[in-house]
């Protein structure tokens, strides 16, 4: 049995031989049944590995899910206990202390200190306020449907796709 490339290559050829207008109707007839029923063969196997691929990837998606919450679990569990610690650090007044294992201190974050904004965005001076443009890409995508041409968008155009069910 061919490969789905050799089939293609097959059908390909027999439709050169009509475009020439160089062939016989009955070779020509059985030569395409054969490449049909063939064709249909290795769609279904390709089919049978899509949906084994689609199930495992299925899987995998459902186990990442799964170790992501164990890890959002882990990390809210590392933080209260964090947050414990350093409660406990700072009432008891130990703020700075040594174990044989581990070093414990409370120190003021680096970097930049938090900003409270007591006014609505729209309230501030224009100074103030980053502004960014963005395409509203469903109106651009109507316009150009009712028949509407621009050189600043380019066109629109529908791809395709295997569906198996």
């Amino acid at each position: 049995m061919a490969n789905i490339y050799e089939l293609t290559n097959e059908f390909m050829d027999l439709q050169e031989m009509i475009e020439s207008g160089e062939y016989d109707e009955d070779i020509l007839s059985d030569t395409l049944e054969s490449i049909d029923y063939e064709i249909e063969l290795k769609a279904e196997g390709y089919a049978k590995v899509i949906k084994n691929i689609e199930s495992d990837i299925s899987g995998i998606d459902a186990e990442i899910k799964r170790l992501q919450d164990k890890k959002a679990s882990y990390k809210a569990s590392c933080d209260k206990l964090k947050a414990n610690l350093k409660e406990a650090m700072m009432i008891t007044g130990k703020t700075k202390f040594k174990t044989d294992l581990f070093s414990f201190n409370i120190a003021k974050n680096g970097g930049k200190l938090p900003l409270a904004i007591y006014c609505e965005d729209e309230e501030l001076e224009d100074e103030f306020v980053i502004t960014k443009r963005i395409a509203d890409k469903e109106a651009i995508r109507k316009y150009l449907d009712s028949g509407n041409e621009s050189d600043l968008f380019g066109y629109c155009e529908r791809g395709t796709s295997l569906r198996i069910k």
